[in-house]
């Protein structure tokens, strides 16, 4: 019987597509050195198990997630030695996570617990039944052995199944369908049996969590229990927050405040008494139809009586308001008599919530296994959340899971198996990636001097409620981020809204819409230049070796070829990976925007072409470009866009700027045209026309 059920995909054979019919060979091979860094023929297995349903070819894969990761780690070990240091600390974080994958992943989901050996022998021995395999190499088709494999083993049950399911059907799309569902519930079967069997096979003893007393818990969280702080507010309510400022100063008081609430005041319930609002607590709607004022508690934190607050808007309406700060109300404490109905509430709602960092949930033979403090510390690191009442057993589930699954690994050393082998170096290879381009980004030198004045000007472009050192590190990768690229963005998002702000305003916003872009273009970049420089040595002649495309001669020349060959959106896009890659260089920005600009005008996506004209004026100005963009540009909002008021202005300025240039004529022309409201186009036609 051969292979004849659905694990065996089409997907396959696209995963295949270079390697033809040739074996993947012995894992622990060496597949290629790039410079002194090793890669295995078990790393470009993992890689296809990973990439199954990718449609790029497997020597692109091979490439981007592999040799170009591995010439920037070769780079970045040598700049920086003391990431293999980091590396060696950051793997026995996650050593328990990668033998829980492996043993989730490989010796469970996909070998089904059998061990490699045994399926290998069976695998040779019935090596007729994967002919129909495009690769029929045991190390990536495992899987689909593993199958086979339990289905030899339960004949009998398989054959009930079948005859039960197929109902006399001989189809043998329905015999595939019923095959595999017959493993996919074996497969179900086999999680729960684990999930269930596993604590008790490892002698692991759960530990439940204490309820404490409502006492205890307000005793020893008393400062949840007061009450909210308040003031003593009056105020002065207007609609022009203009008018509404000039009428007070630094020395008001409260008599003349009361004088200017009584007489100036729009609103009339507090007016007559002086503008007097009465004890407000902080954060809740006041009273006399004010409502919510959601900047009042950011004005008034850390203020002494006797302030006088800015005008702040109402949260609704057009109200605004100054207030006076006549006297601050200290929160009190509650009695617990008061708050014990809310604590047991609480307590049985899970919204309240302790348990001491050193209480034990987990425990082997008597030995402390996971602490809550340990479980806090774990979920925060790798999850990015905070445990709390409403997610402690979720979470605590996830982190067992892991725990067991990785104890259970190493009991059946998988840790020596290729799996985790590959893994390993997978893991590896990003981690020193990443965080080589972080080191690289942090060890360019930028002064304090030019990142508070980037902050004077700009802000914090993500978080733009930070302050300066609470938005040092964004206020930092913007004030490094090539400008060309943000002047760019700027006048090709001119029909959107932010084109009414000027550049300046509009900064913060189009750093944030750009940088993943940029961050991510610029290091294929630098994995493609690095990989360029490295000694390669490859060992597999059936894989042909991928040239990196992210290199400006490269962007030129395709984008070059792709518009010859009609493909211009395709052209555009190399042009425009060619800008994001290589921002901080003008000659190469300055070609892609000129060339794009011919593009769209060629093509006749005229609103996009004077989009890309305008940004390359105003972005290089003194280059041999601008003058031929500025008159491209004067042309098309008159000839092509209709709008005359605007040519006019850019014509003027052409004039202005390049008073000697060969296309004089054809400007003076052009202005005269458009002064004429068109009157000499129209003598021109119909002087053609007569000669015709």
């Amino acid at each position: 019987m051969k292979l004849r059920f659905a694990f065996f995909t089409v997907s396959l054979l696209n995963l295949f597509a270079l390697t033809g019919c040739n074996s993947v060979g012995d894992k622990d091979t060496i597949l290629a050195r790039i410079d002194k860094e090793v890669v295995y023929r078990e790393d470009l297995v993992l890689l296809m198990k990973n990439s199954i349903s990718s449609k790029e070819p497997l020597n692109k894969r091979l490439y981007e997630n592999v040799y170009a990761k591995e010439a920037v780690v070769s780079k970045a070990l040598t700049q920086f030695p003391e990431l293999n240091k980091e590396w060696e600390e950051f793997l026995g974080l996650i050593e328990p996570k990668l033998l829980a994958s492996v043993y989730q992943r490989f010796y469970l989901n996909e070998r089904l617990t059998y061990s490699e050996p045994e399926l290998r022998h069976f695998y040779d021995e019935h090596r007729s039944l994967f002919e129909e395999a495009p690769l029929p190499d045991f190390s990536v088709i495992q899987g689909i052995v593993a199958c086979e494999y339990y289905m030899s083993h339960s004949k009998e049950a398989l054959n009930a199944y079948l005859k039960e399911h197929l109902m006399g059907s001989t189809s043998r799309e329905d015999s595939i369908t019923w095959k595999t569902k017959f493993v996919e519930l074996h497969r179900s079967e086999l999680k729960e049996q684990i999930a269930r069997n596993l604590a008790s096979d490892l002698h692991v003893t759960f530990h439940e969590l204490p309820k404490p007393e409502p006492k205890a818990f307000y005793e020893k969280h008393m400062d949840m229990f007061m009450t909210a702080p308040g003031y003593e507010l009056y105020h002065v309510q207007g609609t022009d927050s203009v008018a509404l400022a000039a009428l007070f100063n630094e020395t008001t008081d409260l008599e003349n405040f009361k004088k200017i609430a009584s007489t100036k005041s729009a609103n009339k319930a507090t007016a007559k008494e002086g503008g007097f609002v009465g004890y407000v607590k902080d954060g809740f709607a006041m009273p006399y139809g004010i409502g919510m004022v959601s900047g009042l508690s950011a004005a008034l934190n850390g203020k002494d009586a006797g302030f006088v607050s800015p005008v702040i808007k109402a949260d609704v309406g057009n109200a605004y308001h100054v207030f006076y700060l006549s006297s601050l109300v200290q929160p009190k404490q509650k009695t617990f008599d008061r708050v014990e109905a809310s604590i047991k509430q609480g307590l049985a709602s899970g919204e309240f919530f302790d348990v001491d960092s050193s209480y034990v949930l987990l425990s082997e033979n008597g030995e402390t296994l996971l602490t809550e403090g340990e479980l806090k510390r774990i979920c925060k690191r790798d999850f990015m959340a905070e445990v709390n009442a409403r997610n402690h057993q979720h979470l605590f589930s996830m982190v067992v899971e892991r725990l067991l699954f990785s104890k259970a690994a190493l009991n059946l050393k998988l840790d020596k198996t290729w799996e985790y082998r590959a893994l390993v170096r997978a893991a590896r290879r990003n981690f020193i990636f990443d965080n080589y381009f972080f080191k690289k980004r942090q060890n360019v030198e930028v002064s304090e001097d030019s990142l508070k004045a980037f902050y004077e000007r700009y802000g914090s472009p993500v978080h733009q409620e930070y302050s300066f050192e609470q938005g040092r590190s964004e206020v930092r990768a913007a004030a490094m981020f090539p400008m060309n690229i943000l002047r760019h963005e700027y006048f090709l998002s001119k029909k959107s809204s932010y084109f009414k702000l000027d550049f300046e305003q509009t900064l913060p916003a189009l750093f944030r819409q750009n940088w993943r872009m940029q961050s991510d273009m610029s290091e294929a970049r630098f994995a493609a230049e690095s990989y360029q420089s490295a000694v390669l040595h490859f060992y597999d002649s059936s894989i042909q070796e991928w040239e990196p495309t992210i290199l400006a001669d490269r962007l030129v020349a395709n984008a070059d070829s792709l518009r010859k060959e009609g493909l211009n959106d395709e052209a555009l896009e190399a042009y425009r990976n060619l800008i994001f890659a290589y921002g901080e260089n003008d000659s190469l920005v300055k070609l892609a925007i000129y060339e794009s600009a011919q593009i769209y005008n060629e093509t006749g996506r005229f609103e996009e072409a004077e989009a890309e004209y305008q940004a390359c004026y105003e972005i290089f100005p003194d280059s041999p470009e601008a003058e031929k963009s500025l008159f491209s540009r004067g042309f098309i909002l008159s000839e092509n866009l209709n709008k005359n008021d605007e040519a006019l202005q850019v014509l003027k300025t052409f004039q202005q700027k390049y008073p000697n240039s060969e296309l004089k004529e054809s400007v003076d022309w052009l202005v005269q045209n458009i002064e004429s409201n068109g009157k000499l186009a129209d003598d021109l036609m119909k002087k053609i026309s007569a000669e015709e």
